[in-house]
């Protein structure tokens, strides 16, 4: 696939492309080796993915009419990384799926400190909203509704967020926001000026890289 996301967890490699997710053992004996699980959604565009030793979190953006590209319903999706399908043939289920988002989901999630976060562009790519979830919110399938939001003046473009000492960072609109781990909005938040919007953000320790690759910042 053109556009596709990897990310491994619980000896699995699962992969994000289309209206589909994968999952294929990190190990197999053949030249080819098939599916232990696919997940499919028609009329659904899935995000980049990410995931940790446990679960699995991918955005989604569904077209209720294919014809009018503006509908969207976006959600996020939770997926346990070892679950089994009920049958050769079908796919796993979410334990839980994120919703009340507006808007449509480019970029991969971010999951840190028992919190996932989602960025969000609007239809006219002149605005965005960072969602919070918890990772554990609900079971079973249930509905979870993003514990903040914050609305953002720019889109985020394919920028993920990045989280580092309790501070989430994202860029957008041509700046660098910050915005509190637990809280989100706050009147400490910091807008830095830049002259390149990096694609992603990297931070060790407490410098702050923005890359791309046309340069460094």
């Amino acid at each position: 696939p053109l556009f596709a996301s990897v990310a491994i967890a619980a000896d699995r490699v699962f992969i994000a492309a289309g209206d589909r997710l994968a999952a294929l053992p990190s190990r197999c004996g053949g030249a080819r080796c098939g599916p232990v699980r696919v997940s499919r959604s028609p009329n659904t565009l899935y995000s980049a993915l990410v995931a940790n030793d446990r679960m699995v979190f991918v955005g989604t953006t569904s077209f209720p009419e294919p014809q009018n590209p503006a509908n969207t319903v976006p959600a996020l999706l939770a997926f346990l990384a070892d679950c089994l399908p009920s049958s050769a043939t079908g796919g796993c289920e979410p334990v839980w799926r994120g919703t009340g988002m507006e808007g449509f989901v480019e970029a991969a999630p971010t999951a840190a400190e028992g919190l996932v976060f989602l960025a969000m562009n609007s239809s006219d790519l002149e605005s965005g909203v960072l969602y919070a979830f918890a990772q554990d919110c609900g079971r079973e399938g249930e509905t979870c509704e993003p514990l903040w939001s914050e609305p953002i003046d720019g889109t985020t473009g394919l920028s993920s967020p990045a989280v580092a000492d309790g501070v989430v960072y994202l860029s957008a609109g041509g700046k660098l926001l910050a915005f509190d781990l637990r809280s989100g909005p706050s009147p400490d938040r910091t807008l830095l000026p830049m002259v390149i919007v990096g694609v992603a953000i990297v931070l060790a320790a407490t410098a702050i890289w923005l890359r791309r690759r046309t340069g460094v910042l």
